[in-house]
């Protein structure tokens, strides 16, 4: 029997809050596989979630499968039958592609028992000796999603993109019979599924740069958070954001500094602000591992030339996006809900020339000493 694959696409609005600043909206597509005769192995394909919609907030995967069976019995012997019986196992499993994806399998059984009369002649499954049972459908559903509470920015960002994602869909079923010796038997088992996928998403929101954040930090109730390997709390992110060591040192030339502090300021944007992370999830998991083996209490950095320009080409990606001059961010942060637009490019100028006036000391204390 051939097999078609049927793609449909509904965008269904929720006015859900979150927050209080967001509103929650909901975009779904489903792919089905019709009753077919089991058993079977099919590939479903559905899309990722588009990231110039929104920020991808959670997910919801659904499967929505049933397994339909009908016996036919016609007892051959001269005298009533005795007691007989068939059941049906099976089961139906969903896998994919994605690595971040838990697999289903969806358990289906069904049982029926009868006694037929003697044979009447005729191989019919009807009349006394024989049955053609109604169909039965058995259904089997599954779901699971996934969130900031169960998965990371990383794995989320597995379903964000322009492509499609490919799920193995199989349905099984094994079928047994016991009774009488002398009869006939046979049994029809199809199945069938719906697969459908949910992406629950805000509108993004526009990034803000260090300044920013130097500024609003209390503002946002910010308490913590994860920087590298260290945990940073609302007065170790302020030194960061203000070109200072953790024991509150200027280190405004220090590479692993100013990585840090965009890395600061582009991951409370994406937790505070809902500002699209897809884009840059990248260079975020590479200022994590520079960060994670680096000393922000000391005031010069360390390290090989090599690493010292490395920091520096993430630090610069992720100034692209914090201030909104790449990474899709333009139309969103031409809306900015503060009226300080100007305190981001204030507090950054005057860290460039703090950058520039501890050049020229350094360069005073290197003739100084000669």
């Amino acid at each position: 029997m051939k097999f078609l694959n049927k793609i449909t696409t509904s965008l269904i609005v929720g006015i859900i809050s979150l927050a209080a600043k967001a509103q929650l909206q909901t975009q779904s597509f489903t792919a089905e596989v019709p009753n077919t005769f089991t058993d079977w192995k099919r590939t479903l394909q559905l899309p990722q979630f588009n990231p110039a919609v929104g920020v991808l907030k959670s997910i919801n995967i659904g499967l929505d499968g049933q397994m339909l069976t009908q016996a036919s019995f016609e007892n051959k012997s001269r005298i009533r039958s005795t007691p007989w019986n068939f059941e049906v196992t099976g089961s139906m499993q969903l896998f994919s592609g994605v690595s971040t994806v838990p697999s289903l399998n969806l358990p289906i059984y069904y049982y029926f028992s009868d006694i037929r009369g003697p044979f009447d002649g005729v191989i019919d499954f009807a009349g006394v000796s024989g049955i053609r049972t109604p169909v039965q459908t058995i259904a089997a559903q599954g779901a699971y999603e996934l969130n900031s509470s169960n998965s990371t920015i990383e794995q989320m960002v597995d379903y964000i993109g322009f492509e499609n994602l490919s799920f193995n869909l199989q349905a099984s079923a094994r079928s047994r019979y016991s009774g009488p010796g002398d009869f006939v038997f046979a049994i029809r088992t199809l199945a069938g599924s719906k697969l459908n996928i949910s992406y629950n998403y805000v509108l993004a929101q526009c990034a803000r740069s260090p300044g920013y954040w130097k500024n609003h930090i209390l503002k946002h109730n910010v308490q913590s958070l994860t920087i590298g390997s260290s945990v940073l709390n609302t007065q170790q992110l302020s030194l960061i954001l203000d070109n200072k060591t953790l024991l509150g040192e200027k280190a405004a030339n220090n590479a692993y500094i100013k990585l840090a502090r965009a890395l600061i300021a582009t991951k409370l944007s994406i937790q505070y602000l809902d500002a699209q992370y897809f884009y840059i999830s990248a260079f975020i998991d590479r200022a994590e591992q520079v960060l994670s083996s680096v000393d922000l209490t000391k005031k010069k950095a360390s390290g090989t030339q090599e690493m010292l320009t490395y920091a520096e080409y993430i630090k610069n990606n992720l100034e692209l996006f914090i201030t909104g001059q790449d990474y899709n961010q333009a139309g969103v942060c031409d809306n900015l809900e503060d009226k300080d637009k100007d305190c981001d490019k204030d507090d950054d100028s005057k860290d460039d020339k703090k950058d520039k006036n501890d050049k020229d000391d350094d360069r005073k204390n290197v003739k100084k000493s000669k």
